[in-house]
């Protein structure tokens, strides 16, 4: 299994997919000055504003920066207790990461 980052580009949006230190992939979106003023302005671990506006697997469980990126960054992760086998997979969280993206861009 790969365990290095997986950065990508959906819709001209930056996402990219970590796995956290139980190996379970997590998804996230990086927020772009287009996006409206609440989610452009968002401290670390406002999850609940995040909430209120994107819809994500499990809710927002990540707002801040990467360490080794620019930005703010919104996530989710896979270690929930109904999350299994289909929802642990690059596949799952990239496509749930291209919907964070469609939300984003309709906001």
């Amino acid at each position: 299994m790969l365990y290095g980052p997986t950065i990508g580009i959906y819709n001209g949006r930056h996402y990219q997919i970590r796995f956290n230190a139980f190996k379970h992939p997590c998804g996230y979106v990086r927020i772009e000055d287009e996006d409206i003023d609440i989610l452009r302005n968002l401290a670390e671990y406002d999850w609940d504003t995040v909430n209120e506006y994107i819809a994500m697997h499990g809710g927002c469980t990540f707002v801040g920066q990467l360490s080794d990126e620019k930005g703010m960054w919104i996530g989710f992760d896979t270690k929930h207790c109904f999350d299994n086998k289909a929802t642990r997979t690059i596949e799952f969280v990239k496509n749930e990461c291209m919907y964070i993206i469609d939300q984003l861009k309709e906001k």
